[in-house]
């Protein structure tokens, strides 16, 4: 951020940038009521830094572990993005909502069994309180929604925790009980753009490489957890959730698919 202020006041600005960060400073102290102070341009060019890159990341990350838990999910993957499209092509995201239902599912199951963003961004609540679901809530409150409980309530979803992407197929009301991106009236701005870059990168990467985990990884379709279901990495709530032992569990072996 210091670098751009620098550039802005330099003799090399020739153009003005038009990005992000840009918007960002030319908020910043601009006499209006809704001018940001650095503090400000500086959190939200982290939040913007964070969502934009370590969601996506994560998200595929945790995609691929479920998928190698469960060969037959895998195996189905990537028969359909290798039936559909040459080695040679690279898959655009029309393409991927057109030809490969089954991938786009996967990721939404993904994103549901195991939600990037556990809450919502907390809300207060204003004067005079409100009723929710016929619970009085005082006015000052800081109030959120449980999206990993809202992802595994058993009277939404049947057998929430088996990782099953066929529950997306032919169902589209299934998308709209996956919350992600929050809902509601502000929801992630980013999300059409995640959607994008989670379809597009994963079906190309499926269908040009093969990936399978090492002999001495903790974590394999046979080990089992207490439920009787493919034991999953352990995670750590940071700002996103995560692998709490990357170096460890997030080691597969990859080769370019012949």
């Amino acid at each position: 951020i210091q670098e751009r202020r620098t550039y802005l006041q330099s003799e090399k600005l020739v153009e003005m940038p038009k990005d992000a960060l840009q918007s960002l400073l030319q908020a910043e102290n601009d006499g209006s009521k809704f001018s940001m102070t650095p503090a400000d341009v500086s959190a939200e060019a982290t939040a913007l830094l964070l969502a934009g890159t370590r969601t996506i990341t994560q998200t595929m990350c945790y995609a691929l572990h479920y998928m190698l838990l469960n060969p037959t999910t895998y195996r189905k993957a990537v028969a359909e993005v290798r039936t559909a499209f040459p080695h040679s092509h690279t898959i655009t995201y029309l393409e991927c909502k057109t030809h490969l239902p089954y991938i786009e599912a996967c990721i939404y199951e993904s994103m549901r069994i195991h939600a990037i963003a556990n809450t919502s961004l907390p809300r207060v609540v204003p004067t005079d309180g409100v009723y929710i679901q016929g619970h009085f809530i005082p006015q000052g409150t800081v109030v959120a929604v449980n999206i990993a409980g809202a992802h595994h309530h058993k009277g939404t979803w049947e057998t929430p925790r088996v990782f099953i992407p066929e529950r997306f197929i032919d169902n589209p009301n299934a998308k709209k009980n996956v919350f992600s991106f929050s809902f509601g009236a502000r929801p992630c701005p980013g999300r059409n753009l995640a959607i994008r870059e989670l379809l597009v990168l994963f079906s190309n990467m499926l269908k040009n490489y093969d990936f399978e985990l090492p002999e001495d990884s903790l974590f394999k379709p046979e080990v089992l957890d207490k439920h009787g279901h493919p034991q999953v990495m352990p995670s750590i709530q940071n700002l996103i959730l995560g692998p709490k032992y990357p170096d460890r569990d997030c080691r597969v072996i990859i080769r370019k698919a012949a």
